[in-house]
Formats: C-alpha cells, sequence, structure tokens
C-alpha cells in the first residue's frame, strides 16, 4: 500500500464493458463517444471559459445515442510526491479534516458540472493527479461513485456492445484502450508516440491516452485478422481492422501572463484547450439471406 504513494497514478488495469441498445443504421444518426479529461477542475488555471463551451456542446447532442468516457486529471489535486508528503502524518488531525472537507466540496462542485452525464458514462479513469480522502479513498473513486458510473484505474480495456435493433440478438462490438496517459512529446508526432506504444501491445479499435494536454487524432495501423466464415472451404475468411489513434485535450491554461507554470518553465508547448470525440456509424451489409451489420468510427477535433 506504501508504494502505491510513490505512483504517479493508482496503477490499476480494469476491463468494462457498456451496452447501448436501439442503435440506428446508417451515417445519418452516429453514436457520439466523447472522452474528456485533464480538466483540473479546481486550478487558478483552469480555462473555465472552455470547459463551459465543452459543457453547452455535451448538452446539446442526442442523450439516447451520446456516451463520454472520464480520461483523468478532473481536479488539480495532489501530485504524487504530495500525496507521499500527506501520507507522513506530518500534518495536524485538524488541518487534515479541514482539507478533506475543502476538497470533498470541490470533488461535488464538479460532479455538478457533469452530473447531465449520469447514466450516460461508459467510466472515469483515474489520473496522476487527485485527492485521498479519510480513509484512503481515492478521490476520482469517489467522484464514479456519486456519479453512479464505473472506476476504471489508471488503465481500462472497454467493449463497447452496440444493438443495432432493439429487439435483435445481433450485437456488434467497438473496443477501446484507454489510459490516462504517460510521455509528451514537443511535436505532433511526438505527442503520439506513446499512444503508438501502446497500440503494438493491445488490439482495440480505438486507442486514447490524456495526460500531456495534447489534443489530436491520427490513423493506426490497419490490422489484418481472421473470422469464423462456415460457408467457406477452410471455414475462415480473412478481414481488415482500422485503428485510431487519440490524446484527448486539456482545460488547463498553461501561457498566462503573470501565472508561474512549469510549461513555461520547460519551454514546453501551450496545451491544445479542448476535447475530441468520434462518430460511430453502423452500416448495414445484406446480401440475399444475409444480413449483417459492421460499424466505421470518424475521428473529430
Amino acid at each position: 500500500l506504501q508504494r502505491a504513494y510513490f505512483m504517479n497514478t493508482d496503477g490499476t488495469p480494469t476491463i468494462a464493458s457498456y451496452r447501448i441498445k436501439g442503435v440506428s443504421t446508417g451515417d445519418e444518426n452516429p453514436v457520439l463517444i466523447v472522452p474528456f479529461g485533464d480538466v483540473h477542475h479546481d486550478s487558478p488555471a483552469h480555462c473555465r471559459k472552455k470547459w463551459q463551451e465543452f459543457l453547452t456542446w455535451a448538452k446539446r447532442q442526442d442523450p439516447a445515442r451520446t456516451v463520454f468516457l472520464g480520461m483523468g486529471d478532473y481536479m488539480d489535486g495532489h501530485s504524487a510526491s504530495e500525496r507521499s508528503l500527506l501520507s507522513s502524518r506530518v500534518l495536524h488531525d485538524s488541518t487534515t479534516v479541514r482539507m478533506a472537507d475543502e476538497a470533498t466540496e470541490r470533488l461535488d462542485a464538479f460532479a455538478s458540472d457533469i452530473e447531465f452525464m449520469r447514466g450516460r458514462l461508459i467510466g472515469m479513469l483515474s489520473g496522476n493527479h487527485y485527492v485521498e480522502l479519510p480513509g484512503g479513498i481515492h478521490g476520482d473513486r469517489y467522484l464514479a461513485g456519486k456519479l453512479g458510473a464505473s472506476f476504471l484505474g489508471c488503465f481500462s480495456m472497454i467493449r463497447l456492445l452496440l444493438h443495432p435493433y432493439a429487439r435483435s440478438n445481433r450485437v456488434l462490438s467497438v473496443d477501446i484502450a484507454a489510459h490516462h496517459g504517460i510521455g509528451g512529446g514537443k511535436t505532433p508526432t511526438g505527442c503520439m508516440k506513446s499512444v503508438e506504444d501502446m497500440a503494438r501491445m493491445i488490439e482495440a479499435d480505438i486507442y486514447l491516452m490524456g495526460h500531456n494536454h495534447a489534443r489530436g487524432v491520427g490513423s493506426g495501423n490497419t490490422r489484418l485478422y481472421l473470422e469464423s466464415a462456415p460457408s467457406t472451404p477452410t471455414g475462415l475468411v480473412m478481414k481488415s481492422r482500422d485503428t485510431i489513434l487519440g490524446r484527448t485535450g486539456s482545460f488547463l491554461k498553461s501561457y498566462e501572463l503573470g501565472m508561474p507554470s512549469y510549461v513555461v518553465d520547460s519551454c514546453m508547448p501551450p496545451a491544445s484547450l479542448g476535447w475530441i470525440w468520434f462518430e460511430l456509424s453502423i452500416l448495414r451489409l445484406s446480401r440475399k439471406d444475409d444480413r449483417r451489420e459492421t460499424f466505421s468510427i470518424r475521428a473529430i477535433q
């Protein structure tokens, strides 16, 4: 348990599934997958204007076909070194209680902002900035519980189960590999390197990372795979799978006059404020008596 205080995140891997029923077919009615993270909601450098822009946009989307995925660092919270210090019991009990009360108030304020996502959160990842509440309760776990969402740790392999017809047993699966993120990178391609590295070891359709405050999407490698096909001579058919990489953006300002920042200190690129999202369309393939579905994914930033 003590070693966890020296890790940047909670270091926990999870798996999750999320079911979406009654999905319409066709490009005109896509399912929207909206990751968001690195909000740093209680930081002096939090960009409230951009955050409000995101909330307004998100509330306007069709609730029947829009789902959200938290990517961590919702609060400025504490870094790993700060959590280590706070766990050393050098503070008075009254100070610890007061800080916990203040942290809970800040967590509740953030939860209030995204209350409209309740029931539509695939889950909430944990970041490397979070608070620990009394009893060792992880602040991000507290947030997930308050919103009725799954707590996903710092890394999760997620399967979306899409039902093209409300009363059908047919299911399409879309896999997401999501990690709060590692690495930096000062160029657009450099920012994606850690996501590419993750994609080399995991089989998925969408690969996501936050953490470095970069925002962008790109194509990953197209992969060949085998699928059962009883009607063919070998009982198999060869298919291909496109993949998409994404860095999920930020809501933390970096270059503000009069405000010291580690970004300025290290001469790093300014944060790309905002978010990305994915439009997932189900396409119907009909051939004689064989009616099947597949999907296409469009990434938008």
